[in-house]
Protein backbone atom coordinates (compact mmCIF):
# COMPACT_ATOMS: atom_id res chain seq x y z
CA UNK A 1 0.00 0.00 0.00
CA UNK A 2 2.81 2.15 0.68
CA UNK A 3 5.01 1.40 -2.53
CA UNK A 4 1.37 2.47 -4.10
CA UNK A 5 1.20 5.64 -2.47
CA UNK A 6 4.89 6.17 -3.23
CA UNK A 7 3.76 5.67 -6.84
CA UNK A 8 0.77 8.11 -7.32
CA UNK A 9 2.62 10.97 -5.60
CA UNK A 10 5.62 10.35 -7.91
CA UNK A 11 3.36 10.80 -10.59
CA UNK A 12 1.70 13.99 -9.32
CA UNK A 13 4.86 16.02 -8.73
CA UNK A 14 6.18 14.82 -12.52
CA UNK A 15 2.44 15.92 -13.49
CA UNK A 16 3.47 19.18 -11.98
CA UNK A 17 6.63 19.46 -13.37
CA UNK A 18 5.92 19.10 -16.93
CA UNK A 19 2.78 21.63 -16.64
CA UNK A 20 5.71 24.23 -14.83
CA UNK A 21 8.01 23.35 -18.35
CA UNK A 22 5.38 24.42 -20.27
CA UNK A 23 3.93 27.59 -18.55
CA UNK A 24 7.40 28.85 -18.30
CA UNK A 25 7.89 28.62 -21.59
CA UNK A 26 4.68 29.79 -23.05
CA UNK A 27 5.24 32.85 -20.48
CA UNK A 28 8.84 33.39 -22.35
CA UNK A 29 7.09 33.08 -25.78
CA UNK A 30 4.59 35.51 -25.17
CA UNK A 31 7.33 37.90 -23.25
CA UNK A 32 9.54 37.87 -26.16
CA UNK A 33 6.14 38.60 -28.60
CA UNK A 34 4.82 41.50 -26.01
CA UNK A 35 8.88 42.78 -26.03
CA UNK A 36 8.57 42.31 -29.94
CA UNK A 37 5.54 44.10 -30.56
CA UNK A 38 6.43 46.91 -28.13
CA UNK A 39 9.67 47.53 -29.76
CA UNK A 40 7.66 47.74 -33.44
CA UNK A 41 5.66 50.18 -32.49
CA UNK A 42 8.29 52.18 -30.68
CA UNK A 43 10.01 52.15 -34.45
CA UNK A 44 6.70 53.11 -35.94
CA UNK A 45 6.33 55.53 -33.46
CA UNK A 46 9.87 57.06 -34.17
CA UNK A 47 9.22 56.84 -37.80
CA UNK A 48 5.97 58.98 -37.16
CA UNK A 49 7.61 61.44 -35.09
CA UNK A 50 10.44 61.87 -37.61
CA UNK A 51 8.14 62.38 -40.39
CA UNK A 52 6.00 64.73 -38.62
CA UNK A 53 9.03 67.12 -38.65
CA UNK A 54 9.79 67.04 -41.78
CA UNK A 55 9.36 70.39 -42.87
CA UNK A 56 8.26 70.59 -46.94
CA UNK A 57 8.73 74.09 -49.09
CA UNK A 58 9.29 75.04 -52.26
CA UNK A 59 9.55 78.38 -54.57
CA UNK A 60 8.60 79.54 -57.63
CA UNK A 61 11.02 80.41 -59.62
CA UNK A 62 9.73 82.35 -62.30
CA UNK A 63 7.93 84.76 -59.92
CA UNK A 64 11.40 85.53 -58.11
CA UNK A 65 13.39 86.21 -61.17
CA UNK A 66 10.18 87.93 -62.33
CA UNK A 67 10.42 90.50 -59.09
CA UNK A 68 13.66 90.43 -57.55
CA UNK A 69 15.42 93.54 -57.83
CA UNK A 70 18.87 92.12 -58.42
CA UNK A 71 17.61 90.09 -61.51
CA UNK A 72 15.91 93.13 -62.74
CA UNK A 73 18.77 95.34 -62.74
CA UNK A 74 21.35 92.21 -63.95
CA UNK A 75 18.66 91.89 -67.14
CA UNK A 76 18.29 95.45 -67.51
CA UNK A 77 22.36 95.69 -67.63
CA UNK A 78 22.98 92.83 -69.94
CA UNK A 79 20.47 94.36 -72.16
CA UNK A 80 21.77 97.73 -72.44
CA UNK A 81 25.19 96.47 -73.24
CA UNK A 82 23.70 93.92 -75.62
CA UNK A 83 22.53 96.89 -77.69
CA UNK A 84 25.87 98.63 -77.10
CA UNK A 85 27.84 95.94 -78.61
CA UNK A 86 25.33 95.29 -81.06
CA UNK A 87 25.34 99.21 -82.17
CA UNK A 88 28.94 99.09 -82.47
CA UNK A 89 29.23 96.40 -84.63
CA UNK A 90 26.81 97.46 -86.46
CA UNK A 91 28.93 100.33 -87.41
CA UNK A 92 32.07 98.69 -87.72
CA UNK A 93 30.46 96.58 -90.48
CA UNK A 94 28.87 99.53 -92.12
CA UNK A 95 32.39 101.27 -92.17
CA UNK A 96 33.73 97.88 -94.05
CA UNK A 97 30.94 97.82 -96.60
CA UNK A 98 31.56 101.22 -97.40
CA UNK A 99 35.18 100.75 -97.76
CA UNK A 100 34.27 97.47 -100.01
CA UNK A 101 31.88 99.83 -101.95
CA UNK A 102 34.25 102.69 -102.45
CA UNK A 103 37.10 100.22 -103.87
CA UNK A 104 34.37 98.56 -106.40
CA UNK A 105 33.60 102.43 -107.52
CA UNK A 106 37.47 103.05 -108.09
CA UNK A 107 38.93 99.83 -108.63
CA UNK A 108 38.87 100.51 -112.68
CA UNK A 109 41.21 103.51 -111.98
CA UNK A 110 43.19 101.69 -109.87
CA UNK A 111 46.75 100.11 -111.33
CA UNK A 112 47.06 96.43 -110.59
CA UNK A 113 49.03 96.76 -107.63
CA UNK A 114 47.78 99.01 -106.10
CA UNK A 115 44.22 97.32 -106.73
CA UNK A 116 46.11 94.47 -104.65
CA UNK A 117 47.26 96.30 -101.89
CA UNK A 118 43.40 97.43 -101.40
CA UNK A 119 41.84 93.64 -101.86
CA UNK A 120 44.84 93.02 -99.06
CA UNK A 121 43.96 95.63 -96.54
CA UNK A 122 39.93 95.11 -97.30
CA UNK A 123 40.81 90.94 -96.34
CA UNK A 124 42.93 92.32 -93.35
CA UNK A 125 40.09 94.70 -91.88
CA UNK A 126 37.80 91.73 -92.58
CA UNK A 127 39.59 89.29 -90.41
CA UNK A 128 40.08 92.06 -87.61
CA UNK A 129 36.30 92.42 -87.63
CA UNK A 130 35.26 89.11 -87.17
CA UNK A 131 38.54 88.84 -84.46
CA UNK A 132 36.92 92.04 -83.17
CA UNK A 133 33.24 90.19 -83.21
CA UNK A 134 34.13 87.30 -81.44
CA UNK A 135 35.76 88.94 -78.65
CA UNK A 136 32.65 90.78 -77.72
CA UNK A 137 30.45 88.18 -77.70
CA UNK A 138 33.06 86.35 -75.35
CA UNK A 139 33.59 89.03 -72.74
CA UNK A 140 29.63 89.35 -73.02
CA UNK A 141 28.77 85.78 -72.40
CA UNK A 142 31.45 85.81 -69.83
CA UNK A 143 29.46 88.88 -67.88
CA UNK A 144 26.47 87.58 -68.69
CA UNK A 145 27.59 84.12 -66.86
CA UNK A 146 29.60 85.79 -63.89
CA UNK A 147 25.92 87.97 -62.89
CA UNK A 148 24.16 84.56 -63.30
CA UNK A 149 26.40 83.12 -61.11
CA UNK A 150 25.76 85.40 -58.48
CA UNK A 151 22.23 85.68 -58.82
CA UNK A 152 22.43 82.06 -58.40
CA UNK A 153 24.31 82.16 -55.03
CA UNK A 154 22.23 85.04 -54.03
CA UNK A 155 18.74 82.84 -54.13
CA UNK A 156 20.59 79.92 -52.49
CA UNK A 157 22.32 81.53 -49.76
CA UNK A 158 19.38 83.33 -48.72
CA UNK A 159 17.38 80.38 -49.03
CA UNK A 160 19.40 78.21 -47.33
CA UNK A 161 19.53 81.04 -44.00
CA UNK A 162 15.95 81.15 -44.34
CA UNK A 163 15.39 77.28 -43.96
CA UNK A 164 17.73 77.21 -41.46
CA UNK A 165 15.72 80.21 -39.15
CA UNK A 166 12.51 78.60 -39.99
CA UNK A 167 12.91 74.58 -39.85
CA UNK A 168 12.45 73.96 -43.27
CA UNK A 169 13.82 70.37 -43.91
CA UNK A 170 13.76 70.44 -48.09
CA UNK A 171 12.97 73.14 -50.50
CA UNK A 172 11.92 72.57 -53.96
CA UNK A 173 12.08 75.05 -57.20
CA UNK A 174 9.56 74.97 -60.00
CA UNK A 175 9.09 76.94 -62.84
CA UNK A 176 6.12 76.52 -65.19
CA UNK A 177 8.57 76.76 -68.28
CA UNK A 178 11.08 73.96 -67.11
CA UNK A 179 8.71 70.91 -67.00
CA UNK A 180 10.11 67.82 -65.22
CA UNK A 181 12.50 69.93 -63.03
CA UNK A 182 12.69 70.54 -59.56
CA UNK A 183 8.85 69.91 -57.85
CA UNK A 184 5.64 69.21 -60.07
CA UNK A 185 3.42 68.75 -57.44
CA UNK A 186 3.62 68.25 -53.86
CA UNK A 187 0.59 67.97 -51.45
CA UNK A 188 1.03 69.71 -48.03
CA UNK A 189 4.05 71.93 -49.52
CA UNK A 190 4.72 75.50 -48.27
CA UNK A 191 5.07 78.17 -50.91
CA UNK A 192 7.61 80.49 -49.42
CA UNK A 193 8.21 82.52 -53.06
CA UNK A 194 6.69 85.70 -51.63
CA UNK A 195 8.63 85.01 -47.79
CA UNK A 196 12.40 84.47 -50.04
CA UNK A 197 11.04 87.04 -52.27
CA UNK A 198 10.57 90.04 -49.89
CA UNK A 199 14.17 88.96 -47.87
CA UNK A 200 16.29 88.82 -51.01
CA UNK A 201 14.77 92.60 -51.88
CA UNK A 202 15.31 93.63 -48.04
CA UNK A 203 18.96 92.14 -48.58
CA UNK A 204 19.64 94.02 -52.25
CA UNK A 205 18.46 97.63 -51.03
CA UNK A 206 20.45 97.19 -48.38
CA UNK A 207 23.78 96.60 -49.98
CA UNK A 208 22.78 98.77 -52.84
CA UNK A 209 22.56 101.87 -50.01
CA UNK A 210 26.45 100.53 -48.45
CA UNK A 211 27.36 101.77 -52.18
Amino acid sequence: MKNNTSLVVNVILAIAVVILYILHFSGNRSAQTTVGNSASANKNADKSIAASNVKIAYINTDTLMDKYEFAKATRKDLETKGRLIDADLNNRKTGFQNDIASYQRTAGTMTQQKAQETEQLLAMKERELAQYQQTQQSEFLKEEQKLNEKLRDNVNDFVKKYAESNGVTYVFSYSKNNIGVGLIYGIGATDITMEVLKGLNEEYKSGQKKK
